[in-house]
């Protein structure tokens, strides 16, 4: 085949998951746990929360195996294996590149039991770089090398040695993701190494009708997830291993790094994105302070809302004194109008206890606001009350037009007091 010709074909291939376009950050996780079928989880809910509880005691059981018997026994892989898939940790593995001679395995990170689905297939160690409780340590899947957040090649390079049937596991990504994309390599210590590499491709799932249950979110931790883990029916892992291989004499540790992530990503048929670890909790960052914004917004509003709604209410209370606050308050949430929750209280549509006062003696000249109940109470039932409160001309200038509101004001507060005592017969 001549050159040209070579050109051509390649152009003609079908584009790989790296031809797809570049996804944003936030597309790698699920962001809440229940987007949806939140009816059909409320009618599961008894069931999942008697089922979660007989599992923490299986998980207990489960955890003492795995104390108790040797690792590399395959007794115990049989066991702890039938006892996961009580717990509703279903493992499916394909039955190919499995290679016994294998030291160092790479996998991408989908929930917080992987490396447990992993140890079911073959017993593996992960060095203890996240935040786990140390207790777990015991159970033979975790272990310390030096450094907490990049082991100690040397350690483990003593390790291998020293270990002839356990297998060291690395998660690259140092995250977990929602296994749509392939996370930027972070963590190269697999690769520094000088053994081969195995790269193993993990999909979790739910079947219908928890397909859309979240197994881990942005933000969750490690807890949460291991209860909704155990709240479910069961979750399925596929898991599929790739062909051992070895970095190239003049391949760099970055270099041979992304190539086993494209490797990985073709299996899983998604794209290997640049993201990393610490963009995610960036973007965790960002999101909280996203929501500290708009709920400290929605915070000034319901103030400015509260304070419009008090000066309303002060308003008619003014004019009725005897209502209480409160009476007054609930039924202007729903008027939002001074002059239709004074109409309601007067026509009686509003119900209430009227309040007690404090006989206050007047002092001095009284006054127009203070003094008409003694006045009224005389000529309350000769007047007739009326709410028209019209002026009889347009004033010429803005002092007379002020003027007349005032007293347009003044004369439409009266008559309203009037009404109200003429309507509940009040003496003072």
């Amino acid at each position: 085949m001549s050159s040209d010709d070579a050109s051509s074909s390649r152009g003609t291939q079908a584009p790989g998951p790296s031809a797809n376009p570049l996804p944003s950050i936030d597309t790698l996780f699920h962001l809440e746990r229940i987007p949806n079928q939140l009816t059909l989880l409320c009618l599961y809910m008894p069931l999942g929360v008697v089922l979660g509880f007989l599992r923490v005691f299986i998980c207990f059981h489960t955890f003492l195996v795995t104390l108790l018997l040797p690792k590399t026994s395959v007794i115990r892989c049989y066991i702890v294996r039938a006892m996961c898939t009580i717990l509703g940790l279903v493992v499916i593995e394909e039955e190919k590149n499995r290679d016994p001679e294998v030291k160092v395995f790479v996998a991408n990170h989908v929930s917080i039991v992987d490396h447990w689905m992993l140890d079911l297939l073959q017993p593996c160690v992960l060095p203890s770089v996240w935040d786990i409780p140390c207790v777990l340590n015991w159970g033979h899947i975790y272990k310390s090398f030096s450094s907490p957040q990049e082991p100690n090649v040397v350690s483990l390079k003593s390790f291998i040695q020293s270990q002839q049937n356990v297998t060291l596991l690395g998660f690259p990504e140092a995250a977990i993701s929602n296994g749509t994309a392939l996370m930027r390599f972070t963590q190269t210590w697999p690769f520094e190494l000088d053994v081969p590499v195995q790269a193993v491709a993990i999909k979790a799932s739910r079947s219908s009708p928890f397909r859309d249950l979240s197994i881990a979110t942005l933000d969750s931790s490690w807890f949460a997830d291991l209860v909704w883990l155990l709240f479910c029916p069961w979750t399925t892992f596929h898991i599929c291993r790739l062909p051992a291989v070895s970095r190239g004499r003049e391949e760099t540790v970055e270099e041979f790094s992304q190539r086993v992530a494209e490797m990985l990503a073709a299996q899983l048929g998604v794209r290997a994105t640049p993201y990393t670890k610490a963009e995610k909790q960036e973007l965790v960052k960002r999101l909280h302070r996203e929501r500290l914004q708009v709920h400290r917004r929605s915070q000034e509003a319901n103030a400015r809302s509260n304070l419009y709604l008090v000066h309303m209410a002060n308003q008619v209370k003014e004019v009725l004194p005897d209502v209480p606050l409160h009476v007054i308050m609930q039924d202007l949430q729903e008027t939002n109008s001074v002059d239709s929750t004074i109409s309601r209280i007067i026509d009686g549509v509003v119900s209430y206890i009227p309040e007690k006062r404090p006989t206050v003696e007047a002092r001095g000249e009284p006054s127009n606001q203070t003094m008409p109940i003694q006045e009224l109470l005389k000529t309350a039932k000769d007047v007739q009350v009326t709410f028209n409160t019209s002026a009889s001309s347009f004033g010429s200038t803005a002092q007379e037009r002020f003027q007349s509101y005032h007293e347009r004001k003044t004369r439409l507060i009266e008559n309203a007091r009037m009404k109200y005592i003429q309507k509940h017969g009040i003496k003072i």
